[in-house]
């Protein structure tokens, strides 16, 4: 007895490896008799096949989403770095030239 699947990745994968033997005998004649026949099973298999395409779609759409993420993080990062250092010279500038107005937005 097989343990139900815990996620539809792991469904689609469970379904892969067994339906293919489901289409051997003798277990082709008893899904028959039960009124799932070789036609069905054909149908059930594409259904798999598309689950499984759709998810490993998702997933790359979902690594190339935390790729972009982590990209723009890091450029904002990097960003914040020249900020900084370009308001401490700012400052300093200002100290050193106190006849000067500060910058609107400082």
């Amino acid at each position: 007895m097989l343990d139900a699947p815990d996620s539809v990745a792991d469904f689609a994968h469970s379904a892969a490896v067994v339906l293919p033997i489901a289409a051997t005998e003798p277990y082709a004649t008893q899904l028959a008799l039960a009124t799932f026949d070789a036609d069905r099973l054909v149908e059930t298999t594409t259904a798999v096949q598309i689950l499984a395409t759709a998810i490993n779609q998702r997933e790359a759409a979902a690594a190339a989403a935390r790729r972009s993420t982590e990209a723009r993080n890091a450029a904002f990062a990097e960003l914040r770095t020249h900020i900084h250092q370009l308001r401490v010279a700012v400052y300093a500038m200002l100290r050193l030239n106190p006849h000067l107005f500060t910058p609107s937005g400082f």
